[in-house]
C-alpha cells in the first residue's frame, strides 16, 4: 500500500471511531432525557396522589370540624351565662352594701368585657349594673 492509501484508512477509522463517538453521546443524552421526564412525571403523579388523599381524608374529618366547632360554641355560651350570673350577683351585692374595692371593680370590669367577648348583650342588664358600680364609692 501506499503512503495515501494507508492515511485515508487511518483517516476512515478515526472518523468513524469519531463519529461513533458522537452517536453514542448524543444517544446518552437522549436517554438521559427521557429518564429525567419519566422521573418528574413519577413525582408529579405521587403528589397528586398525596394531595388527593389529602382532600379525602379532609373530607372525612369535615364532621368533625363541624362537631369541634359545636362544641366550642357550647362551652362558650355556657360561659356567657356564667359570667352573666357571676356579675350579676356580685354587682347587686355591691351596690347593696354601697361600695366597692378598687381591685373589685376593674375585676367586674374584666368580666363584663370577657362577657361581652362572648357575644354578650351589650346594653342589657349588666351593663345597668356596671354603670351604678362605677358610680359606688370606692372602700377604703
Amino acid at each position: 500500500m501506499d503512503n495515501i492509501s494507508i492515511g485515508a484508512v487511518l483517516m476512515t477509522i478515526l472518523a468513524g471511531g469519531v463519529g461513533a463517538g458522537l452517536i453514542s453521546f448524543i444517544s446518552n443524552v437522549v436517554m438521559f432525557k427521557i429518564q429525567r421526564n419519566a422521573a418528574k412525571e413519577d413525582k408529579k403523579e405521587e403528589l397528586d396522589a398525596w394531595k388527593r388523599e389529602i382532600i379525602e381524608r379532609l373530607g372525612k374529618d369535615e364532621n368533625k370540624t363541624d362537631d369541634v366547632t359545636l362544641k366550642i360554641d357550647e362551652i362558650k355560651q355556657g360561659q356567657k351565662i356564667i359570667l352573666y350570673d357571676r356579675i350579676r350577683y356580685l354587682g347587686k351585692n355591691y351596690i347593696k352594701a354601697g361600695e366597692i374595692e378598687f381591685d373589685d371593680r376593674a375585676i367586674l370590669h374584666k368580666m363584663h368585657n370577657a362577657y361581652k367577648a362572648l357575644g354578650g348583650d351589650d346594653e342589657g342588664d349588666l351593663s345597668t349594673i356596671m354603670k351604678e358600680i362605677d358610680e359606688l364609692k370606692t372602700k377604703t
